[in-house]
């Protein structure tokens, strides 16, 4: 990570980091599909259900500016890209998430901050934007249609976690007096 500060009110970031996530433990294991095999109940598709760790590379850049002496505003990017990018989901009747991985994978995204504080009032606001796609099943491929997992081969599509927009703000103020100080406070979060 670099930070870079040319003025008094003028902050710039940039960071790179590498990632190594392991697929979680409930994974269903390749042993309960293939005892399947040559069977009604094989999988549907030629398959490798082994889930794999994902390995990702991750961009990040921003600048904070101060604008006034009680007033800061900021402006956030990041960039995502994984090998073996992974995800889960719900199939069928059961209520355990399976894990499978997409051979790649992409999230991208930019965040606006502000806050403003003086006395003993204070305030923030967050608002971002972001977009998270993988393409082309390479495990656990018997969770899916044949005709999807083609589709998916050569197609990007949104991540179950992709959350387009979201957002939060907050307010509070600070009374102090003879016994200590007391803090009212109200925030809300949205999420598309």
């Amino acid at each position: 990570n670099l930070i870079c500060q040319p003025t008094d009110s003028t902050t710039l970031h940039a960071g790179y980091a590498r990632y190594f996530t392991p697929p979680p433990v409930e994974s269903v294991p390749a042993g309960n599909v293939t005892q399947f095999d040559n069977t009604s109940g094989a999988a549907p598709t030629d398959l490798d259900s082994t889930v794999k760790a994902e390995r990702a590379n991750y961009f990040d850049a921003g600048i904070s500016q101060k604008i006034r002496k009680h007033l800061q505003v900021g402006l956030d990017g990041y960039y995502k890209n994984a090998t073996h990018q992974l995800d889960d989901g719900l199939f069928g009747q059961t209520l355990i998430l399976s894990a499978f991985n997409y051979a790649k994978g992409r999230v991208y995204g930019v965040e606006f901050t502000g806050s403003y504080n003086q006395g003993g009032f204070s305030s923030y606001v967050n608002l971002a934007w972001s977009q998270a796609q993988g393409k082309n099943w390479n495990s656990a491929q018997f969770l899916f249609n044949p005709n999807d997992a083609a589709y998916v081969q050569t197609h990007w599509i949104y991540l179950d976690h992709d959350q387009r927009v979201t957002g939060s703000f907050g307010v509070a103020y600070t009374w102090t007096h003879s016994c200590g100080s007391t803090r009212v406070y109200a925030d809300a979060l949205y999420g598309s």
